[in-house]
């Protein structure tokens, strides 16, 4: 369970160009025993497919501790479902918005960082700066990011 957000034009694209190579790559990996070198191979390209149809116009935060908005104190149902359109849009005047918000939130953010390690921490200044990434394409877009929260 998390939150996935599209926009919808870069994610189309990419998910046209790497569906294909990705669900051939399962195919070939599933014709393999489990366990052995070939497979293991197999399962790289399966990872490498998968991460590329997922590069371009797509953002997860999953719900667990790593959930980047939890650190910001926001919740996505709250936060930014409530400024999503009655059909799961957020338009970029909003996005925009809530781009400020979390700016507007940095020193919770750090302060909720401090009591992690560097690698949880570290990790999460990754998410954000590909969340702000991601915000940002859509504004300079003017695409609305399609949210399933």
């Amino acid at each position: 369970m998390g939150a996935d957000l599209y926009i919808e034009s870069l994610f189309g694209a990419a998910e046209k160009e790497w569906k294909q190579p990705f669900d051939d790559a399962v195919a070939a990996r599933d014709k393999l025993a489990a366990g052995t070198p070939e497979y293991e191979e197999a399962q790289r390209r399966v990872l490498e497919c998968y991460e590329r149809m997922f590069a371009a116009g797509y953002f997860r935060d999953s719900y667990n501790a790593s959930n980047l908005l939890w650190h910001f104190g926001l919740s996505w149902w709250t936060d930014v479902g409530e400024r999503c359109t009655t059909d799961g849009y957020l338009e970029p005047k909003d996005a925009a918005a809530f781009l400020a918000v979390l700016r507007d939130r940095e020193d919770v953010f750090r302060d909720n960082l401090a009591g992690l390690g560097p690698d949880e921490a570290a990790a999460l200044n990754d998410d954000y700066a590909r969340l702000r990434a991601f915000l940002g394409q859509a504004i300079a877009l003017d695409e609305p990011i399609r949210c399933s929260l």
